[in-house]
């Protein structure tokens, strides 16, 4: 690499150009006086002083407070190191921030929605988003698809082992529910209540899964189930707080009842 492409790379550093022109001088001269720094590197002598007071301040150079005053670069892979270590932390910083802006606006203000039909397609959404949780799942409703227990079982295993809470409130309508529940007590946190032929599902406080189907003679028709995914704080915020509120309130279920 030339002089000039080192002059370019180092004000793209954060140098100014005289910095860059007097760093670059004192690297050819070693240690130095700030006199033969400004005629070996062209800055002005009324601004070297200036100058390297800015150098040494950003641990580009020492400077010996002796007379004349001496100047020593600094080893130029401990500066650039301490540089891209600043850099990467502000990089973080920024990168953080960025993605709280998004999340707080962008995400509310441009949900995301998904609409799947028929119980296999239902399963392997409520699979896929339960599956990715970190925080949190909670659940409202007492719609239950078939062999939902051995379909979810082993993802909620899992999930909870990497320390996610996972909560319902649901009522068993039949025998099979009630199999259903007794088997995922084993797994996650139950309370009894919210007996409604549809399911609401919480993820992380971003995310809701509704699950509902048609009824026909007080039965849900499993033919016609349909879940829709939403992405939305906002949402999931709201239902959250309903489902906190009713938890409070409501006994945990035992199977032997």
């Amino acid at each position: 690499m030339n002089n000039d492409n080192l002059l370019s790379t180092l004000q793209k550093l954060g140098l100014t150009y005289y910095e860059a022109k007097a760093y670059l001088a004192l690297m050819i001269l070693g240690v130095s006086k700030p006199s033969v720094i400004a005629e070996e590197s062209g800055v002005p002598r009324t601004k070297i002083y200036e100058v390297l007071k800015k150098l040494e301040k950003d641990r580009w150079v020492t400077i010996e407070k002796s007379r004349p005053a001496t100047v020593t670069p600094t080893y130029p892979r401990k500066v650039l190191e301490e540089h891209k270590l600043r850099f990467n932390h502000e990089i973080d910083g920024v990168s953080n921030e960025l993605a709280m802006i998004y999340n707080d606006v962008i995400q509310k203000e441009v949900p995301k929605i998904r609409i799947v039909y028929s119980a296999e397609s239902v399963s392997q959404m409520k699979s896929e988003v339960m599956g990715n949780a970190k925080n949190e799942i909670m659940s409202m409703g007492s719609l239950y698809l078939p062999h939902e227990a051995d379909i979810l079982r082993y993802n909620l295993m899992m999930t909870k082992k990497r320390s996610v809470r996972i909560r319902s409130i649901t009522q068993p309508q039949n025998d099979a529910d009630l199999e259903t529940v007794k088997n995922l007590s084993q797994v996650i946190e139950i309370k009894e209540g919210h007996g409604y032929c549809l399911k609401t599902i919480m993820v992380d406080n971003k995310e809701v899964i509704l699950v509902m189907a048609n009824i026909k003679d007080e039965i849900p028709i499993m033919e016609d189930v349909i879940a829709v995914w939403i992405t939305s704080p906002a949402l999931t915020s709201c239902l959250a707080s309903v489902f906190e509120m009713e938890w409070k309130n409501l006994e945990y279920y035992t199977d032997n009842k």
